[in-house]
């Protein structure tokens, strides 16, 4: 497949801290192409003023050379800051007016180990830009994309930004929901077994869903809808690995959103194991694309 960049201006901000484990988030700029690039290192706050001056050059060298070997622009904007590094991440976005933030892996080595308490959690929490986590190393077209929504009216400035994004472009839109059938008890711990759905509670789902499809910009797209019975965790972990996507969409929006996942339930326990990749829409809404 032949790529074209990006229909609208996106500016993103590539956070590396040049280890292997980032090279997927500059493969997938490369692929991406949007209309501008920066890329970032973030080097530790309490090193001496002198060392930071000295290890300058061997850091630009290395930001340069990871930028040409991932096929970035010749006019990528390379940056060394010395900070924490979520807050001069979140800083530099700000900064850039960034629509877009890619990071990969960070000194872990699952996605359900990082999002309990790292760089990259304290990144999302502040609910600047969305965040794109990049896993796979070559950067291949998204085929299937599974956006996992909770319904609430929250969601849709993020859902309507990604489909004026064109990160969607060439691929299979499934919108998915997750409900928790009356008879199973919200007490019940997760992944518990319990009455099944009623006919009636899964035609007011179905009807809910559809409902909000057309209220969102992913109409035009013809998004596949997938309802499934149960909380959030088991099943949509069970729909991915029934058909496993290329890219899995969350907010950080409701009851069931990130943000309370990346405290301790649905969203840690979801992707733990998920080697795909997975982009982040913060609430409140990003930046118009």
């Amino acid at each position: 497949m032949t790529d074209t960049p990006l229909p609208t201006a996106l500016s993103v901000l590539i956070a590396t801290d040049l280890t292997p484990r980032a090279a997927p988030a500059l493969a997938r700029a490369a692929r991406l192409r949007p209309a501008r690039v920066t890329l970032l290192h973030v080097t530790e706050a309490d090193l001496p003023a002198g060392l930071q001056e000295d290890l300058a050059p061997s850091v630009q060298a290395a930001l340069s050379h990871a930028a040409a070997v991932a096929g970035l622009p010749e006019q990528v904007i390379l940056q060394i800051r010395a900070g924490h590094a979520h807050v001069t991440i979140c800083d530099s976005a700000d900064q850039l007016g960034a629509d877009l933030i890619l990071m990969g892996r960070h000194r872990q080595e699952t996605l359900g180990d990082v999002l309990t308490g790292t760089t990259l959690e304290r990144v999302i929490r502040h609910g600047g830009p969305p965040v794109l986590i990049c896993q796979t190393t070559e950067g291949k077209h998204w085929r299937r994309v599974l956006v996992a929504t909770d319904l609430s009216p929250a969601s849709v400035p993020g859902l309507d930004w990604l489909a004026r994004s064109g990160l969607l472009r060439g691929a299979e839109v499934t919108l998915a929901h997750a409900f928790h059938p009356l008879g199973q008890g919200l007490a019940r711990p997760l992944g518990a077994t319990g009455a099944p759905a009623t006919d009636h509670e899964t035609r007011d789902a179905e009807a809910a869903l559809v409902a909000f499809a057309e209220q969102t910009a992913l109409a035009p797209l013809s998004p596949r809808l997938r309802l499934v019975a149960g909380a959030p965790t088991p099943a949509l972990t069970a729909l991915m690995a029934q058909d496993p996507p290329d890219l899995l969409v969350m907010g950080t929006h409701g009851p069931s959103g990130l943000l309370r996942g990346l405290i301790g339930s649905v969203a840690q326990a979801l992707l733990r194991g998920q080697r795909c990749d997975m982009l982040v829409l913060p609430t409140p809404a990003p930046r118009s694309a």
